[in-house]
């Protein structure tokens, strides 16, 4: 009975060898096709907008954040103003962190562009999640990625960034966990939409009528905009060294707090949430001369106002950017 059962295993070996071989191979295979397939959206605006940003003459008026940045308009913001179109720029970088302003400015004044004055309008809730690993998979260079461990990013939080940024299935999971488990393709259909370039905001928005009564299921409100408002420690110190850096070029920082909608407001901000925004923005200023507050306070705006628990639509963009003009021809 003893040798049957060495020869039974004997024989099952090779099976599980043959097993342990083919699930590396497999997974190169996937990885090999995925390589194949176009860059996703959001991957191709960030490097066209990154060119853009090194390439074009640095404006005198620079806006910078998230995709909800992009609800300054430039074309509006430089008529208001009374400043040739090109003296504008909104050189936000949609699905991004306040971390990643630090190196976009950085590339920037390396290739010799200088702006002369920045305004920084971070969506509130993007301060508590520094995405590194969008960060090291979709954005940074091998030494920007290194550098990041001398920033407060511990080990296994690189590690995870490193194999989003060697592996493309790790660095689209989200998307293809939506695909698999929700049947959600949105992302495929956006994989040969064109990138959108920082001079689409140079376009003036003409007097948008107000948008639809935006419904807002509470139970689906989405989780980053309902947690304690916080500041994580990572984005706090890429933002001090966006500051220095802004500061040793003789550039001038302006903060700008976007509006956001009720529930955000209510959920995020509530128990002392807004005055930890507010004492950190105080902290902000006085550790950098150069850095002013220009719209502090957390503004609610109407739901007819967005299209999304986050994004203006066309009619809020339209309403903030007048407030930014006003607030900009008002300060000192």
């Amino acid at each position: 009975m003893e040798n049957d059962s060495s020869i039974s295993h004997s024989k099952r070996r090779p099976v599980s060898v043959a097993a342990l071989w083919l699930l590396p191979i497999g997974i190169l295979l996937v990885e090999a096709a995925l390589r194949l397939m176009p860059g996703g959206f959001l991957v191709r605006t960030l490097q066209l907008r990154m060119h853009e940003i090194v390439t074009l003459p640095a404006p005198k008026l620079q806006i910078m954040g998230d995709s909800v940045t992009e609800g300054i308009i430039a074309g509006n913001l430089a008529k208001a103003l009374n400043l040739p179109v090109d003296q504008v720029g909104n050189y936000c970088l949609p699905g991004t962190s306040p971390m990643f302003a630090y190196f976009t400015l950085r590339r920037e004044l390396a290739a010799g562009r200088v702006p002369g004055r920045i305004l920084f309008a971070p969506h509130p809730a993007n301060l508590e999640e520094p995405m590194v690993d969008r960060f090291m998979g979709r954005f940074a260079t091998t030494t920007e990625s290194l550098e990041l461990l001398r920033h407060g990013v511990t080990l296994p939080v690189w590690l995870f960034g490193e194999a989003c940024r060697d592996s493309v299935a790790m660095r689209n999971r989200e998307e293809f966990r939506l695909a698999v488990t929700q049947g959600d393709f949105g992302f495929f259909t956006t994989l040969h939409k064109p990138a959108v370039s920082v001079l689409n905001s140079r376009i003036p928005v003409v007097q948008p009528l107000p948008g639809q009564p935006l419904a807002v299921n509470p139970a689906d409100f989405p989780a980053q905009l309902s947690t304690p408002f916080s500041v994580d420690r990572v984005n706090a110190a890429y933002i001090d060294a966006f500051c220095d850096l802004a500061a040793a070029h003789g550039i001038r920082v302006t903060w700008v707090t976007v509006p956001v909608i009720d529930l955000y407001k209510e959920r995020a901000m509530a128990a002392g949430g807004e005055a930890a925004y507010q004492a950190y923005l105080d902290g902000l200023v006085a550790r950098h001369p150069n850095v002013s507050l220009l719209h502090r306070q957390l503004e609610v705006y109407p739901d007819t106002c967005f299209f999304d628990p986050w994004h203006l639509n066309h009619y809020g963009e339209d309403r903030f950017t007048a407030e930014v003009a006003a607030a900009l021809k008002a300060a000192p």
